[in-house]
């Protein structure tokens, strides 16, 4: 072969390749437990005086498909690459009864920018609405630009956090958000172009908003 030929087509732009990622409940794909589990571990509940067998233990409880509480999972060619979760959460502070609230919402640093979280929070609002939850709550101790951006309005800041965080409540009238048909739109399935601009906000108490 022509190695001055072979290092020009090299030099070709070559498209960039089309990952697809799934949303599905962890229920379905029990053998991604292990890896949600140490995710979580490791970003909030070791923190918190949990042992990993806790944690793991935490999630199973979550291994729902139609009630609370549930997890779901982002994978992509049988590789967890996200999850997030449905909680019945109480806050006193702002209402007597337990409100619907999406929590847990984590992708790894080396999956991050790709838009996942982003799926992840419009697949849970599809299945909240699912099971007729006209309201889904979120709290961030961060810049709640991804929740924002999705429909999410502010209820109330600075409520009380650990390690001393202020924490944002913000909240979703789903009903709302799927007749405008942004936010709870039904991509079951997520298109994702490689390598995308990479963005990543850090919230707190449950959260981490990894988009």
């Amino acid at each position: 072969m022509d190695v001055d030929a072979q290092s020009e087509n090299e030099d070709v732009p070559r498209p960039r390749p089309q990952l697809t990622t799934n949303c599905g409940l962890l229920a379905e794909v029990p053998e991604c437990l292990p890896t949600v589990a140490q995710w979580l571990h490791c970003e909030w509940y070791a923190a918190r005086g949990m042992s990993p067998q806790e944690t793991e233990n935490l999630l199973t409880e979550r291994m729902r498909r139609s009630r609370l509480p549930m997890c779901a999972v982002a994978v992509r060619d049988s590789e967890a690459v996200g999850t997030a979760s449905l909680l019945a959460y109480e806050c006193p502070e702002v209402h007597a009864d337990p409100r619907s609230v999406l929590a847990d919402v984590f992708v790894p640093e080396s999956q991050r920018g790709q838009r996942i979280a982003s799926s992840l929070c419009r697949w849970m609002i599809d299945r909240a609405a699912a099971m007729g939850v006209e309201q889904l709550f979120v709290m961030t101790a961060g810049p709640p630009v991804l929740y924002k951006r999705l429909g999410w309005r502010t209820v109330q800041r600075n409520l009380p956090g650990p390690r001393g965080q202020k924490i944002t409540l913000l909240v979703l009238d789903v009903g709302a958000s799927r007749l405008e048909g942004a936010p709870g739109r039904r991509d079951v399935t997520h298109k994702i172009d490689v390598p995308p601009d990479r963005r990543t906000t850090t919230d707190g108490q449950r959260l981490t908003d990894n988009d």
